[in-house]
């Protein structure tokens, strides 16, 4: 999957005209922060709340993968759940994120990278706390996330970018 494989940019801009609070994170956040996509999973962060939730819903139904009174009532256990997009490709949506739970999502929405993509304001998790999160995972996958966006992190303060 590629970031910008159509299925996703218009789960992107689905989610926008909803506007519904999300912050992209894990796989698609270190492809914006390096050159390659390590994830066959979209990963979002949502603003866990009954009008974010309700606008969740009302995107997902438009994209004709889920119904709003599913997303509404869904239970989030142990902060997470998934469904499928129409490709089968899977999206994890996550109340909590493993390393960042002394933040709020609203600290991490303020603090998230913004990109411009087809026209489309998409959220990432900022450099750090993405690096909080992958050391927190500790997976093979994510230890080898974890060294790249090290040399990027030191490229970025060499640089006095960060």
């Amino acid at each position: 999957m590629d970031i910008l494989d159509d299925e996703v940019v218009e789960l992107w801009k689905t989610l926008q005209k909803h506007k519904v609070r999300y912050i992209m994170i894990g796989g698609f956040a270190v492809s914006l922060y390096t050159s390659y996509l390590t994830t066959a999973v979209i990963e979002l962060y949502i603003d866990d709340n009954a009008e974010n939730r309700s606008r969740l819903g009302e995107a997902l139904e438009a994209l004709k993968v889920s119904t709003k009174e599913i997303i509404e009532r869904m239970q989030f256990v142990p902060g997470w759940s998934m469904i499928s997009l129409m490709s089968g490709f899977p999206l994890d949506m996550m109340t909590k994120v493993k390393g960042l739970e002394y933040m709020s999502f609203d600290e991490c929405y303020q603090m998230a990278q913004t990109a411009q993509i087809e026209d489309v304001t998409v959220k990432f998790l900022h450099l750090n706390h993405l690096l909080e999160s992958k050391r927190a995972a500790n997976r093979p996958k994510d230890q080898i996330d974890v060294l790249a966006l090290e040399e990027i992190k030191k490229a970025k303060e060499e640089r006095g970018e960060m």
